[in-house]
């Protein structure tokens, strides 16, 4: 059984970004871009790159638009892809093989070893440092697409199974998602408002305990992998920390919003 695999992107202004992606992606059988309301080049650098261009509504963050793209995709098996990604060769070999191997296993999706890198290379410090598993391949059929940030909820159905991809030594698909602090902090409240539905929506409730579980899950996190000898990744620590506060406050007015609009039993 041949594998043909249909890579997906969701774009937003990434003409910057989007060609480095979409050559990466030149062993996938079909290219999907999913475009939001670009208004630089990143439609007609889609077009030039092979890629199938297909406009939605804007939204805030590209999971919102990544079941209506897995939809537009000719194949059941997916590949996601953030334009500033790069993908290196070996996934082009190893994933179909394994999905392959795997499928009648009842296989939905396949975790992939991402790095991040920021200016100057790899992230050596913080929690954003080595590789990292990302949900990046998947059969559109088998897995859960909430639409929720951060990828929550997104996961395979009851039944079926999710892998991760064995990649060589030190290797991962490339995320060039640290550009400088102002970005960082820029996306950190682009996200915030939307943090409470994404969080509710999992089933996660407000709670003081959860709330200090969380910041001690990150900061021990952020403590391993040294961020402190990094002014830039000590600095975006400390403001987690304010983030992850704000989220817990928005979860609980959040709560408190859909249970002040239940009607009561017997009404």
């Amino acid at each position: 059984m041949v594998i043909k695999l249909s890579a997906l992107v969701v774009s937003y202004n990434d003409a910057e970004d989007l060609s480095r992606c979409l050559r990466s992606l030149a062993f996938c059988d079909e290219l999907v871009v999913i475009d939001v309301g670009s208004q630089d080049a990143s439609c007609e650098i889609a077009r030039e790159n092979g890629a199938k261009v297909v406009l939605h509504p804007h939204v805030p963050f590209a999971e919102k638009a990544h079941a209506f793209g897995a939809a537009q995709c000719h194949n059941p098996w997916v590949l996601l892809a953030d334009p500033d990604m790069e993908f290196p060769a070996w996934v082009g070999e190893r994933l179909p093989r394994m999905i392959e191997r795997y499928e009648a296993q009842g296989l939905g999706l396949v975790i992939l070893p991402t790095i991040s890198y920021g200016p100057e290379g790899p992230i050596s410090y913080g929690r954003k440092a080595g590789r990292r598993g990302r949900p990046l391949a998947f059969h559109r059929d088998r897995v859960e697409i909430p639409g929720y940030l951060h990828y929550r909820g997104f996961r395979e159905r009851d039944g079926f199974i999710s892998l991760g991809l064995v990649s060589p030594a030190g290797d991962g698909v490339r995320h060039y998602a640290m550009e400088n602090v102002r970005d960082i902090l820029n996306k950190y409240r682009r996200y915030l408002p939307y943090e409470a539905e994404s969080r509710y929506g999992i089933g996660q409730r407000f709670s003081w305990g959860g709330l200090i579980g969380e910041i001690y899950g990150k900061l021990k996190q952020d403590v391993r992998q040294r961020a402190y000898r990094d002014p830039r990744a000590l600095f975006i620590m400390l403001y987690q920390i304010i983030n992850i506060w704000r989220a817990y406050m928005a979860l609980r007015a959040y709560e408190r919003q859909v249970t002040s609009s239940v009607p009561p039993e017997g009404n």
